[in-house]
Formats: structure tokens, sequence, C-alpha cells
């Protein structure tokens, strides 16, 4: 006996039937009424899921509820090739640092993903801070302001097929490392010291850039010691006291 008593949709209990259809914009949850999908948590920026980082978060874009609600904007979010996600089923998340900071972000799913960070999910294009659509992993890291609402976007790669499934999504302060560096990148985008003048940093150490013993080439520092560079304007500042034989004429000058 088929059996719809209270209920709006879904099963009638016979397998056979059904107790109703919901219209657009809203599905059939497991009570059998049809819910609207903007009220379903972190399915949107109006009702997204609300965390506090450090932490790793785990979800599922294939799940009853989710909807494709976002894209990112070519060219309008650093790490981004092109437009990501107009097929695809997002999830929102939503967090408040309460420092500022760089911040490293990671997905991983059983999909190819997309994620992007915006302070408007209105205006993803204007507000996106940094995003990344690299195949199969997903990482960035952004510098974000203390007390300033940000919106991560979970997304699926693609803009013709549905591309969902489970993931974990980890958001950590990213923490500078100059351990044995005395100049170079911090892995948080800034840095571990300058060079002074005459030396140049490489692999985070600060060497003498010179043209002794490599005139007719590059220096181990990375500036030139040939003809050409005098052009060019990235001749090492000693090449004249090292390589004047070399070109009498442009060391003249």
């Amino acid at each position: 006996i088929p059996d719809c008593a209270n209920k709006e949709c879904g099963d009638d209990g016979c397998g056979v039937g059904n107790c109703g259809l919901c219209t657009d914009g809203y599905l059939c949850n497991a009570d059998g009424l049809c819910e609207d999908v903007s009220a379903e948590e972190g399915n949107s920026c109006a009702n997204p899921f609300t965390i506090e980082v450090p932490g790793t978060f785990t979800g599922d874009t294939s799940a009853n509820g989710t909807t494709n609600n976002y894209a990112s904007v070519s060219g309008g979010c650093e790490g981004m090739t092109s437009v990501k996600g107009s097929a695809s089923n997002d999830h929102a998340y939503q967090f408040v640092p309460a420092e500022s900071a760089a911040f490293t972000i990671n997905l991983t799913g059983d999909f190819d993903g997309a994620l992007y960070v915006v302070t408007d999910c209105s205006d993803i294009g204007g507000t996106c801070q940094a995003g990344d659509d690299s195949f199969a992993f997903d990482e960035l890291q952004v510098a974000l302001e203390k007390n300033v609402t940000y919106y991560i976007i979970v997304d699926g790669w693609s803009n013709s097929d549905n591309l969902t499934g489970p993931y974990t999504l980890t958001v950590e302060k990213c923490i500078p490392d100059c351990e044995g560096k005395m100049c170079g990148d911090d892995g948080c985008g800034g840095d571990c010291g300058e060079c002074g003048e005459g030396k140049t940093c490489d692999d985070g150490a600060c060497i003498v850039a010179t043209c002794e013993g490599a005139c007719g080439g590059i220096a181990d520092a990375g500036c030139w010691c040939d003809s050409t560079c005098f052009n060019m304007g990235d001749c090492c500042d000693d090449v004249c006291d090292f390589c004047s034989a070399d070109f009498p004429e442009d060391c003249l000058l």
C-alpha cells in the first residue's frame, strides 16, 4: 500500500511510484519534503560551511542538495588559467582570519577540481584573491587580512561536464621557512632577507657577482661577462675589472 502521508516527494514505499516531484530549485530531502537547495549548508555563500582554521574538512559535491552556483572568471583570478566550474557542482566555505597572514589551502579529491578564494560570491572576477585549477591536486598560498570575510569555493574543473565527488580541504596558516637561508623566498610569499651591493641570491645564499674566471660567459651569480651584456644591461659590476682585454671598446665607454 503506497504511503505518502506527510510527504511531498520521494518513494511511496512500494518501489513503483512516488509521492510527487519537486519544482526547479528544490530537492527532495530524506523526510520526503521539497527543500530549497539554497538552504542546504555549504551549497552557496548564502549558507556556507563556516570554519575555523587551521583545520581539515571533508565534503562531497555529488551529494543530494549540492548544485552548480559558481565558476571562476577568466583573467580575474591569479593562479587560474581560464574559466573553470561552469558546469560543475560546488561548495562554499566561509572563514574570517583572526590575524593578517599568508594561508596555505589544499584540495584533494576523487575528481579534477578547481579552488578559488573570494570576498564576494556575486563578484568572483572582481574579488578573487587567488585560485588553482591544477590537475588532480590543487594548492594555493594567499595573503589574507584580519577580520575580513573570505569564501573558499570548492568547484569542479569542467565547463561541460559535472565533475563532482568526495574531497578533503585543508586550510592552515603558512609558516615561513628561512632555516639555512640568507635570502630568497620564505615559502609564504615573503623573503628571508636581501643581499648587499655586489651580491645576488642563489638558492638561499648571497654570492658575489663577479666576472673573475667567467669572461665571455655568465657568472655564477647570473650576471653576464660577454660583449652583449653592455647592450642588454645585465653585466656584472666588475666586468671591466676582469674582462676589459676582451671588450676594450665597451669598457672605455
